[in-house]
Protein backbone atom coordinates (compact mmCIF):
# COMPACT_ATOMS: atom_id res chain seq x y z
CA UNK A 1 0.00 0.00 0.00
CA UNK A 2 2.75 2.51 0.90
CA UNK A 3 4.93 2.30 -2.19
CA UNK A 4 7.56 4.87 -3.04
CA UNK A 5 5.23 6.10 -5.76
CA UNK A 6 2.58 6.75 -3.07
CA UNK A 7 4.99 9.00 -1.16
CA UNK A 8 6.19 10.66 -4.35
CA UNK A 9 2.65 11.56 -5.38
CA UNK A 10 1.68 12.73 -1.90
CA UNK A 11 4.74 14.91 -1.23
CA UNK A 12 5.47 16.25 -4.70
CA UNK A 13 5.87 20.02 -4.34
CA UNK A 14 4.74 19.80 -0.72
CA UNK A 15 6.72 22.64 0.83
CA UNK A 16 7.18 25.38 -1.68
CA UNK A 17 9.60 28.07 -0.51
CA UNK A 18 10.11 27.32 3.16
CA UNK A 19 12.96 28.96 5.05
CA UNK A 20 16.04 26.80 5.21
CA UNK A 21 17.01 25.01 8.40
CA UNK A 22 20.46 24.68 9.95
CA UNK A 23 20.38 20.89 9.72
CA UNK A 24 18.89 18.33 7.36
CA UNK A 25 18.01 14.66 7.69
CA UNK A 26 16.89 12.04 5.21
CA UNK A 27 13.96 9.89 6.28
CA UNK A 28 14.96 6.84 4.22
CA UNK A 29 12.33 4.53 2.81
CA UNK A 30 13.44 1.03 1.87
CA UNK A 31 11.69 -2.02 0.50
CA UNK A 32 11.84 -5.17 2.58
CA UNK A 33 9.94 -8.28 1.46
CA UNK A 34 7.70 -6.14 -0.74
CA UNK A 35 6.79 -3.72 2.07
CA UNK A 36 7.86 -0.11 2.55
CA UNK A 37 9.91 0.39 5.70
CA UNK A 38 11.63 3.34 7.35
CA UNK A 39 15.34 2.80 7.89
CA UNK A 40 16.80 3.99 11.19
CA UNK A 41 20.33 4.30 12.53
CA UNK A 42 21.62 3.79 16.04
CA UNK A 43 24.34 6.36 16.62
CA UNK A 44 27.81 5.03 17.42
CA UNK A 45 28.25 4.33 21.12
CA UNK A 46 31.47 6.35 21.41
CA UNK A 47 30.00 9.59 20.02
CA UNK A 48 30.20 12.67 22.20
CA UNK A 49 26.59 13.75 21.54
CA UNK A 50 23.63 11.38 21.83
CA UNK A 51 25.53 8.06 21.69
CA UNK A 52 23.33 5.02 21.05
CA UNK A 53 20.26 7.07 20.14
CA UNK A 54 18.01 6.16 17.22
CA UNK A 55 18.02 8.68 14.39
CA UNK A 56 17.84 9.26 10.66
CA UNK A 57 21.01 10.10 8.72
CA UNK A 58 21.71 13.81 8.69
CA UNK A 59 23.72 16.71 9.98
CA UNK A 60 24.60 20.38 9.68
CA UNK A 61 24.05 22.05 6.30
CA UNK A 62 27.36 23.27 4.94
CA UNK A 63 27.82 26.69 3.35
CA UNK A 64 26.55 26.71 -0.24
CA UNK A 65 24.71 23.43 0.25
CA UNK A 66 20.95 22.93 -0.04
CA UNK A 67 19.07 20.91 2.59
CA UNK A 68 18.50 18.17 0.03
CA UNK A 69 22.22 18.05 -0.83
CA UNK A 70 23.09 17.90 2.87
CA UNK A 71 20.64 15.07 3.59
CA UNK A 72 21.96 13.04 0.66
CA UNK A 73 25.62 13.74 1.53
CA UNK A 74 25.12 12.74 5.15
CA UNK A 75 23.30 9.56 4.08
CA UNK A 76 26.12 8.54 1.76
CA UNK A 77 28.69 9.22 4.50
CA UNK A 78 26.81 7.44 7.28
CA UNK A 79 25.21 4.51 5.47
CA UNK A 80 27.81 3.94 2.77
CA UNK A 81 25.35 4.07 -0.12
CA UNK A 82 26.16 5.87 -3.35
CA UNK A 83 24.27 9.00 -4.39
CA UNK A 84 22.87 7.04 -7.36
CA UNK A 85 21.06 4.70 -4.96
CA UNK A 86 19.16 7.56 -3.27
CA UNK A 87 15.91 8.57 -4.95
CA UNK A 88 14.60 11.78 -3.38
CA UNK A 89 11.00 13.00 -3.16
CA UNK A 90 11.94 16.34 -1.61
CA UNK A 91 11.70 18.29 1.61
CA UNK A 92 8.58 17.67 3.65
CA UNK A 93 9.15 20.63 5.94
CA UNK A 94 10.96 22.06 8.92
CA UNK A 95 10.76 20.63 12.40
CA UNK A 96 12.34 22.47 15.32
CA UNK A 97 14.55 20.89 17.97
CA UNK A 98 13.95 21.62 21.65
CA UNK A 99 16.72 24.23 21.26
CA UNK A 100 14.61 25.86 18.51
CA UNK A 101 17.04 24.82 15.74
CA UNK A 102 15.27 24.20 12.43
CA UNK A 103 15.80 20.81 10.76
CA UNK A 104 14.80 20.15 7.15
CA UNK A 105 13.29 16.69 6.77
CA UNK A 106 13.89 15.17 3.33
CA UNK A 107 12.05 12.04 2.24
CA UNK A 108 13.74 9.56 -0.08
CA UNK A 109 14.22 5.93 -0.97
CA UNK A 110 17.37 3.87 -0.84
CA UNK A 111 17.28 1.70 -3.95
CA UNK A 112 18.42 -1.93 -4.05
CA UNK A 113 18.34 -2.15 -0.27
CA UNK A 114 19.34 -5.46 1.29
CA UNK A 115 18.98 -5.82 5.07
CA UNK A 116 22.35 -6.30 6.73
CA UNK A 117 24.30 -5.31 3.60
CA UNK A 118 24.94 -1.63 4.29
CA UNK A 119 28.57 -0.58 4.74
CA UNK A 120 27.90 1.87 7.55
CA UNK A 121 30.50 4.27 8.89
CA UNK A 122 31.50 2.87 12.32
CA UNK A 123 32.57 6.36 13.45
CA UNK A 124 28.92 7.45 13.23
CA UNK A 125 26.68 4.38 13.11
CA UNK A 126 26.50 1.49 15.58
CA UNK A 127 23.77 -0.40 13.70
CA UNK A 128 20.73 0.04 11.46
CA UNK A 129 17.24 -1.43 11.53
CA UNK A 130 13.98 -1.04 9.65
CA UNK A 131 10.36 -0.73 10.72
CA UNK A 132 7.41 -1.25 8.36
CA UNK A 133 5.78 2.11 7.65
CA UNK A 134 2.43 0.43 8.27
CA UNK A 135 3.48 -0.02 11.92
CA UNK A 136 3.41 3.74 12.42
CA UNK A 137 0.27 4.29 10.34
CA UNK A 138 -1.63 1.79 12.52
CA UNK A 139 -0.82 3.63 15.75
CA UNK A 140 -1.79 6.96 17.18
CA UNK A 141 1.16 9.37 17.19
CA UNK A 142 3.29 8.82 20.28
CA UNK A 143 6.17 10.55 21.99
CA UNK A 144 8.13 7.31 21.67
CA UNK A 145 7.99 3.87 20.12
CA UNK A 146 9.63 0.68 21.28
CA UNK A 147 10.33 -1.64 18.38
CA UNK A 148 12.00 -4.84 19.59
CA UNK A 149 15.11 -3.59 21.43
CA UNK A 150 15.06 -0.12 19.85
CA UNK A 151 13.62 3.00 21.44
CA UNK A 152 12.55 5.70 18.97
CA UNK A 153 11.89 8.96 20.77
CA UNK A 154 12.45 12.70 20.77
CA UNK A 155 13.07 14.45 17.48
CA UNK A 156 13.15 11.20 15.49
CA UNK A 157 9.69 10.23 16.79
CA UNK A 158 8.49 13.73 15.88
CA UNK A 159 9.84 13.29 12.33
CA UNK A 160 8.00 9.97 12.02
CA UNK A 161 4.79 11.43 13.45
CA UNK A 162 4.91 14.37 11.03
CA UNK A 163 5.33 12.07 8.03
CA UNK A 164 2.44 9.90 9.27
CA UNK A 165 0.27 13.00 9.83
CA UNK A 166 0.91 14.22 6.28
CA UNK A 167 0.15 10.76 4.88
CA UNK A 168 -3.11 10.57 6.80
CA UNK A 169 -4.15 14.04 5.64
CA UNK A 170 -3.17 13.24 2.05
CA UNK A 171 -5.14 9.99 2.04
CA UNK A 172 -8.43 11.74 2.87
Amino acid sequence: MYSFEYFEELFRNHCGDLPRGDFAVLAPLVRVDGQTHLLFEVRALHMRRQPGEVCFPGGRIEQGETPLECAVRETTEELGVSRERIRVVGSIGLIYTWLNEPVDVVLGEILDFEPGKLETNPDEVHETFTVPFEYFMERAPKDSYTVEKHYIWGLTARFVNYIVKLCREGSK
